[in-house]
């Protein structure tokens, strides 16, 4: 018979650029599962250990995963709506369909001399609660279907997004460059561009390189930084679209502080380490409220 170790609790990792969050969790799965083979350690009684994450970071983006292992789980609602910080990088001129530099181009406008100062200048509009629409290509339902699988399927809404509250507690402009390596999104699908973006995209193709800009953004849950940055640059009467989205923070996970890194995942003793570590961490924290 199988020695068995009870494993639950929450524990956090860098989750990288060009995985899903589901990705992450199959391979802590298989890791899981290789160390119960080779200990002969039952880890949980189920078939599959029962993983969750607090949160979706699109393939794009990198930084803080919170994971709940087995009971862990009933700890991860909290996560959906906490505070969060990201580092967000976006190109003027250009917006595409998801707002990201995965979709299609849908709009091209010229970036006119003086936009920085005047992106410096309206950041301060952008900070408090303010009314904000999901992009389309989300995780949102409408009538019990998913955003993103009408625009996927080519299916017209049956109304218009509605826009919610969100709250950005702080908003720094980072940097402002057009030294870069992003290449705009000039090839992807300019069949779906209108005739005047074309046209626009034709006369301004031999310019200097696309601007690019880098916020921190300090955020209530809820927020979509993808949206953030297309009102941005809608107030700066000019396009600009996501290119880059880290986050260094979520609740009380720091990235690079008391997150694990990807790499260490393949080990599961590894994530052992990083619960424990963690519940030793509340425990302190507590008795420290205490004195």
């Amino acid at each position: 018979m199988a020695n068995k170790i009870q494993v639950h609790g929450l524990f956090a990792t860098n989750k990288p650029r060009g995985m899903t969050c589901t990705q992450v969790l199959a391979l802590i799965n298989k890791a899981a599962r290789a160390y119960a083979a080779a200990t002969k350690i039952e880890i949980t009684r189920r078939k599959v250990i029962k993983l969750g994450h607090g949160g979706t970071l699109d393939p794009m983006a990198s930084g803080v995963l919170v994971v709940g292992v087995n009971n862990g789980t009933k700890e991860l609602q909290r996560f959906f709506k906490c505070d969060k910080t990201y580092e967000a990088t976006a190109m003027f001129g250009f917006q595409t369909d998801t707002l990201d530099a995965e979709g299609r181009v849908t709009d091209v406008k010229p970036v006119y001399n003086g936009v920085q100062e005047k992106l410096q200048a309206i950041l301060p509009k952008f900070i408090g609660v303010m009314k904000q629409i999901p992009p389309i290509y989300s995780a949102l339902r409408m009538d019990g279907t998913r955003l993103y699988e009408y625009a996927r399927n080519n299916v017209e809404l049956p109304r218009p997004i509605e826009s919610r509250d969100v709250r950005i507690d702080r908003l720094e402009l980072l940097d402002f460059t057009t030294q870069h390596n992003y290449k705009p999104p000039i090839q992807n699908h300019a069949d779906a561009m209108s005739d005047e973006s074309k046209a626009t995209m034709s006369t301004s193709s031999n310019a200097s390189p696309y601007p690019i800009f880098k916020l921190r953004v300090q955020c209530g849950g809820g927020t979509y930084i993808r949206s953030l940055i297309r009102d941005i640059a809608t107030e700066l009467d000019t396009a600009a679209h996501l290119v880059d989205l880290v986050r260094t923070r979520q609740a009380e996970f720091i990235l690079g502080e008391n997150t694990t890194k990807f790499e260490d995942l393949v080990e599961f003793e590894n994530i052992c380490k990083a619960i424990n570590e963690r519940v030793g961490f509340i425990r302190q924290d507590s008795a420290d409220s205490k004195v």
